[in-house]
């Protein structure tokens, strides 16, 4: 059960990329989903729409991260923004009893 969290610039649009991978197991996701899922929250100050309803949001339950194959990407117009998110994210994982993959 873990995380892995990157910050990334795209060089086309100049674009900063935070995505979260979570790494569940089928068995953790279900002792997390009847402890009680937790929300984790990321700041929209910044954020480029995209069009995707899923993604123009400022929150998600860690189950439903963890659902994303290729995990959740989230852009931002800056990095100081895209690092804010992520020490945001990084923290409510954390809290949620997940531990960073390095």
């Amino acid at each position: 059960m873990g995380y892995r969290l990157t910050i990334e610039p795209e060089q086309a649009t100049g674009a900063w990329e935070v995505t979260v991978l979570v790494r569940l197991n089928r068995a953790e996701t279900n002792d997390l989903f009847f402890a009680g899922d937790i929300m984790v929250s990321w700041p929209m100050e910044g954020l480029i729409l995209t069009g995707d309803p899923g993604l123009e949001r400022c929150s998600m339950f860690v189950s439903e991260m963890a659902a994303r194959a290729q995990g959740l990407k989230i852009r931002y117009a800056d990095r100081a923004r895209a690092e804010k998110a992520a020490e945001s994210v990084s923290r409510r994982l954390v809290e949620s009893g997940l531990e960073e993959e390095r």
